[in-house]
């Protein structure tokens, strides 16, 4: 007992041919004789028993009406000669490699035909349904023999009606029709219009494509191209030949799309990955996510794209292609930022500069920013603009300038000036000052002097006041007045006196005085003392110093007087003799009365005979 998989049923079925006609390889359709339907193979999957009534024939199908295989590649069988028997092929599968066996046919006459295999004293028949009235019939392995359900007719692939292999357009663009291919053999068309392509690349939202030049190589999925939709202006020819396959191609194929039960073989469309040929929102031919397909048709074709891929793919030639690239590297994405700066007010502008995030593939974008010299402290933006930057979509970032304040310092000097005495005039200057603005650009600064004319020496602060501008960031450097001292000058005056005498009273002289002080301002007031013996009887002149005055305000410097004293003359007295006459002794007169108008060293003097007695 020997278990055939379902290939073996499906070449079985296939070489049901006429014996003339199985002379030479070639590629068949095959009928049955009384349910005139055709067979099909959706699937490779199955098993038969050849020595049991069991098997599995569900990948084999049966088809009324020609139109329905007209375009269907699972209809056509290529036949093999091996030895007396043949080797059968379709759909990607052979009899002989998967199974080891080969087919063997009797001819009924009359161009019928009955395939079976004999195994351990066992022979089955294929045999179609016997149900002439239903469309979709099914192979079984079981029968009678004389009811013509076993019985096949055997129809070459030509141009002949019911013999021709066609393909059909499901895609209208343009003036053109279009659909995917997938077949185990290879073909022609017979049509010098129709063309086919392969995907070269995908890229992104690109499909590039490229001309099938002469037979289109057996398991080559592809795209065809025609002028029309009518089955008989689509056909194509079979080709035994094996062209070398076409590299690189980017389609994938798939020959089934079965949902029978048990043989269930089929592409699920995912919308994520895959997308099928359609028409595109704007009217061009390319891939589509189909949002109502479930699963892939057989014998066609689909690309497998990236997660995240465009909903549609445009299939373009070389040249759109490249521009197509071309555009998509100008869509480089880019991000331009401009730099934030700082400057003082009053400073050109510094360099206007951008930082690149991304690729930019060529040209350099322009940047401006209004603010000037003299635009005032604040915020100004720094625009930036495409300028001669290829890039598509660049992503332009603006920037800011802020302007602060420029540093100012407002500073005066150090002033002295003597106790009692005004104020100076406070002079101010400036450093800092920008676009050629002075003082006039700025509030006024006041000035302030914890001291008057009646403050003591000491150092004072020259305070400037807390100026403020929208431009400048001030500093204030502020001084000391220095009060000193004020000049004193203590004075006595010269005086005489006879010898003997007591000293006259010293008068005391100040100049120098301010805020109308006098002696009794002095914190302690001099005195003026004679220096030196006066005893002395030769008389002489004797200085008399002044000293011991203090005060804080005051610097105080003396200037001495002298005392002369007359000198003695040896008379211990002096008498007036009452005379009416004046007389003149060292300089002092003395009256007739007695009455001295001068002081004389007592004595005795005789003046013009006269005797002058002084006691």
């Amino acid at each position: 007992m020997k278990k055939i998989s379902i290939f073996w049923m499906m070449m079985c079925l296939f070489g049901i041919t006429a014996q003339a006609q199985l002379t030479n390889d070639g590629f068949y359709r095959v009928k049955n004789v009384k349910t005139a339907r055709y067979i099909s193979i959706i699937d490779n999957k199955g098993s038969i028993d050849v020595a049991s009534t069991q098997a599995d024939l569900g990948a084999i199908l049966t088809y009324k009406y020609f139109e329905t295989v007209a375009a269907d590649p699972g209809s056509i069988i290529y036949f093999k000669k091996m030895g007396s028997e043949w080797d059968l092929i379709g759909q990607g599968t052979s009899v002989y490699d998967m199974v080891g066996i080969t087919i063997q046919v009797i001819d009924l006459g009359h161009n019928m035909y009955r395939a079976f295999k004999s195994a351990s004293g066992v022979s089955r028949y294929l045999f179609d349904l016997d149900n002439v009235n239903r469309d979709v019939g099914k192979v079984l392995t079981t029968g009678q023999l004389n009811s013509g359900t076993a019985n096949w007719y055997i129809i070459p692939v030509a141009d002949a009606d019911e013999q021709y292999l066609a393909v059909t357009p499901d895609v209208k663009v343009g003036d053109f029709y279009y659909t995917t291919s997938y077949t185990s053999y290879g073909y022609t068309f017979n049509n010098a219009s129709s063309k086919a392509y392969y995907i070269d690349k995908i890229d992104g939202g690109a499909a590039l494509w490229k001309e099938v030049v002469g037979e289109v190589p057996p398991a080559t999925p592809v795209i065809i191209q025609s002028n029309s939709n009518d089955l008989t202006a689509n056909k194509i020819t079979p080709k035994l030949t094996t062209p070398t396959s076409v590299s690189g191609n980017k389609l994938s194929g798939t020959y089934f799309c079965s949902g029978v039960q048990s043989h269930v073989n089929r592409v699920e469309f995912n919308p994520s990955t895959m997308r099928v040929l359609g028409r595109l929102s704007d009217g061009s031919l390319g891939f589509i996510k189909a949002a109502d397909l479930q699963y892939i048709p057989h014998n066609t074709a689909w690309i497998n794209v990236p997660a995240n891929s465009p909903d549609e793919i445009k299939i373009m030639n070389e040249e759109e292609y490249q521009q197509y690239k071309e555009q998509e590297r100008l869509k480089t994405p880019v991000t331009l930022t401009a730099v934030n700066l700082t400057r003082e007010y009053g400073e050109e502008n510094p360099e206007l500069r951008y930082t690149v995030r991304g690729t930019l593939i060529g040209g350099e974008p322009e940047l401006s920013c209004e603010a000037t010299p003299r635009s005032p402290v604040g915020v100004y933006p720094i625009v930036v603009s495409r300028g001669t930057i290829q890039n598509l979509t660049p992503e332009l970032v603006n920037g800011t300038l802020t302007i602060t304040k420029a540093p100012l310092t407002i500073k005066t000097k150090d002033y002295t000036r003597q106790y009692g005495l005004a104020n100076p005039e406070v002079e101010l200057f400036y450093e800092g000052f920008k676009n050629g603005e002075n003082y006039r650009a700025l509030p006024p600064t006041t000035v302030t002097i914890n001291a008057d004319k009646t403050s003591s020496p000491g150092e004072y602060d020259i305070v400037l006041s807390e100026t403020t501008s929208q431009n400048y960031e001030i500093t204030h450097q502020n001084a000391k007045l220095t009060i000193t001292q004020a000049p004193l000058v203590i004075s006595v005056g010269d005086y005489f006196r006879e010898y003997n005498e007591p000293d006259p009273v010293f008068e005391i002289n100040y100049t120098g005085f301010r805020n109308y002080e006098t002696a009794a301002n002095l914190t302690k007031r001099p005195t003026a003392k004679v220096q030196g013996d006066t005893s002395n009887e030769a008389g002489g002149t004797y200085p008399i110093i002044v000293s011991g005055a203090e005060s804080p305000n005051y610097f105080i410097t003396y200037k001495n007087g002298s005392l002369t004293v007359g000198k003695y003359d040896g008379i211990q007295d002096v008498t007036l003799d009452g005379t009416a006459e004046v007389y003149t002794l060292s300089g002092a007169r003395v009256f007739n009365n007695g009455n001295a108008n001068g002081r004389l060293p007592k004595g005795i003097y005789v003046i013009k005979g006269k005797k002058i007695v002084v006691r």
